[in-house]
This record gives structure tokens, sequence and C-alpha cells, in this order.
């Protein structure tokens, strides 16, 4: 993934779960918020 827009060694996985969970979580999506937030958590772990 040469010409991404993003380099892969700058993806951090934990990083997007996490803002993606904040957006459903402002939006009123809870349970998909705790399930985005678990995963931003496992990322962080593994």
């Amino acid at each position: 993934m040469e010409n991404g827009l993003v380099a892969m060694n700058y993806y951090n996985p934990a990083l997007v779960y996490n803002r993606m969970g904040q957006y459903f979580y402002r939006t009123g999506d809870i349970s998909k918020a705790k399930l985005l937030f678990l995963m931003s958590a496992l990322c962080k772990v593994a």
C-alpha cells in the first residue's frame, strides 16, 4: 500500500475504533459505541 493516503505504519486501528466509538456515542447508538470502545481496548493490548 505504497500509494495510499496514509502509510500503513501510521495506521492505528485502536485510534480509529476509538474515534468511531465517540461518534456513535454522540449520535446515541450506545451499544455500537461500547463495542467499538471494546475493540479499541483489544487493539491496544495486542
